[in-house]
């Protein structure tokens, strides 16, 4: 067995000395951005590598080999991973939260597969990287699931939800999933298994940025006009990603879903320039075809059959779910990450031996019911917040699907502006009144500052005549707002942002997202953004006035 060459450790600060990293000789780069390079597979390495990468950012763990993978190990807790990827992930892992020693077994009996997790520090969120986010509600002290099973003495918990299962002690993560049969043959059908039903963790650089606050999984499709282009062929354009997918094409064709796929509006309140520019296309996204196939895949076996395909969702959640309780975190899930379908208002049926399987494989509470939908399923982890729920929005604050009715479920919603939308600035400011924060996409160059303060007015006139009982009476739906403006770019962790009025008159919070470039989007996209001019009114093209002060 062989260790990892473990840093000098100064016995009279305490303090571990890192040693300088020697990966290759011909390199400058962090030892951190070595590690990110290799976990996203930008890179190759290999264990010597990484073993040096862990000493020089004085990790004081074991990285050996393994007959069938890798092993790391730190203070008596080892956890494996089959590729050296998976090692470069846990050692990120380890550099924010380093993992705690095993719990003596007679004071806290653990089930023979816990030794394997990534250990617990005694339940308290880390603090999360600088620069933080603006100043929001404290977050509660966070205890997971298993955590709470582990402790000797609690005071008598709450009456359960009424048919909640109780969760069992979390199973191998080897262990099969216990997919029920018709979701497994729905996502063989379209070339899916459990693990790409979602993008997790490290995946995605955006939802990554808060990995030491949560585990994050989010929900990728292909929406609209973009499923019809990987099927049929792009309007115009030559990016490989925006245009004709022939494995997307085979399977939408085999399966009779062309012409569902050509009707599907997955954005309704979608403005043209927010459709041509879809972030689908932006970042990695733009580089191939895979990670555009993968989403259409996703979108057709939904639209195949919207019941049995939750159900997949779900259990892809549950997944996630006891990974982030092995890592002591909460799990951060976003369903509208590429669209804006209802996915919270999906009926389906969840037995209860399927929840029982839930509970007792993954640790899901989870409450079963015929015609149930995710929030309903999901109520118990939702209500401890061991589970944060968040979307953006460009639904109405009201109404069918609306905000308020996403808020009533318990999910942390954010309105998003559609500034080339018809009517998009008035819709954006009754939002804000009726207490929702406002995601903002300003054309601002990266590490440019944001604004402090962003206004929004439906007109700037006046209604009514001189002389008139009108002159100068604004009514309630033309009255403009005054955001206090946040940076939307340090996390996408939105649940930890104020949200509704303000100390200092601010109407609400305005969230600032600096526009990313999307791969083959043409002139109309522009509109879709404010223009980074600071202290001047601008007329958006949907209507409306909008003013950034900085």
């Amino acid at each position: 067995m062989t260790h990892a060459p473990l840093h000098p450790f100064n016995g009279v600060t305490g303090e571990s000395q890192p040693l300088p990293l020697e990966i290759m000789s011909t390199t400058t780069i962090s030892p951190a951005t070595h590690l990110e390079s290799v976990a996203h597979g930008s890179k190759r390495s290999t264990l010597k590598g990484l073993r040096d990468a862990a000493a020089a950012m004085g990790l004081d763990c074991c990285v050996e080999r393994q007959a069938k993978g890798y092993r790391v190990s730190q203070r008596g807790v080892w956890v494996e991973a089959h590729t050296l990827a998976g090692v470069a992930e846990l050692l990120l892992q380890l550099s924010i939260k380093p993992w705690a020693p095993a719990p003596a077994r007679s004071l806290a009996p653990l089930s023979a597969d816990m030794g394997r997790s990534l250990g617990l520090d005694g339940g308290r969120l880390p603090a999360a990287p600088a620069p933080a986010p603006a100043p929001g509600p404290e977050l509660p002290r966070f205890v997971t699931r298993s955590q709470q099973q582990q402790q000797q003495q609690q005071p008598p918990a709450a009456a359960p939800a009424p048919g909640a299962v109780a969760p069992g002690p979390l199973a191998r993560k080897v262990a099969p999933s216990h997919l029920p049969a018709d979701a497994a043959r729905l996502l063989e059908r379209f070339e899916l298994n459990l693990g790409s039903v979602m993008t997790t963790g490290l995946a995605n650089t955006k939802i990554s940025k808060g990995r030491a606050i949560a585990h994050s999984a989010i929900f990728h499709g292909l929406p609209a006009k973009q499923l019809s282009a990987a099927i049929y062929g792009p309007t115009a354009g030559n990016v490989p990603a925006r245009g004709r997918l022939e494995t997307v094409r085979r399977l939408a064709l085999d399966n009779g879903l062309g012409a569902a796929a050509q009707r599907l509006d997955a954005c309704p309140w979608a403005s043209d320039g927010c459709r041509d520019g879809c972030l689908v296309f932006s970042g990695r996204n733009a580089m191939g075809t895979a990670p555009a196939a993968c989403k259409a895949r996703r979108s057709l076996a939904r639209l195949w059959c919207p019941q049995t395909f939750t159900v997949a969702l779900l259990w892809a959640i549950a997944r996630e779910y006891a990974k982030a309780q092995r890592m002591g975190l909460p799990l951060s899930l976003r369903l509208k990450g590429t669209d804006d379908l209802p996915h919270h208002l999906q009926r389906f049926h969840l037995s209860a031996a399927e929840a029982a399987t839930l509970a007792h494989r993954y640790g899901l509470p989870a409450i079963p019911g015929h015609g149930t939908t995710l929030p309903e399923v999901l109520q118990v982890v939702m209500a401890d917040q061991s589970l944060r729920w968040y979307e953006y929005s460009k639904a109405p604050a009201s109404g069918h699907q609306g905000l308020e009715q996403m808020r009533a479920l318990g999910i942390d919603a954010t309105a998003s502006l559609a500034a080339d939308r018809l009517g998009g600035a008035r819709a954006a400011c009754e939002a804000v009144r009726a207490g929702f924060r406002l995601a903002l996409p300003v054309a601002m160059t990266k590490g440019a500052p944001i604004p402090t303060e962003f206004r929004l007015a439906p007109t700037l006139g006046l209604p009514g005549l001189p002389g008139t009982s009108d002159f100068g009476r604004v009514p309630a739906d033309d009255r403009p707002v005054r955001l206090l403006c946040v940076d939307g770019d340090l996390t996408d962790l939105r649940w930890m942002d104020p949200q509704g009025p303000q100390v200092g008159g601010f109407d609400g919070v305005a969230v600032i997202l600096r526009t990313k470039a999307s791969r083959g989007r043409s002139k109309a996209s522009d509109a879709f953004s404010l223009a980074p001019t600071m202290g001047q009114w601008q007329a958006l093209k949907g209507g409306g006035f909008a003013q950034l002060i900085p």
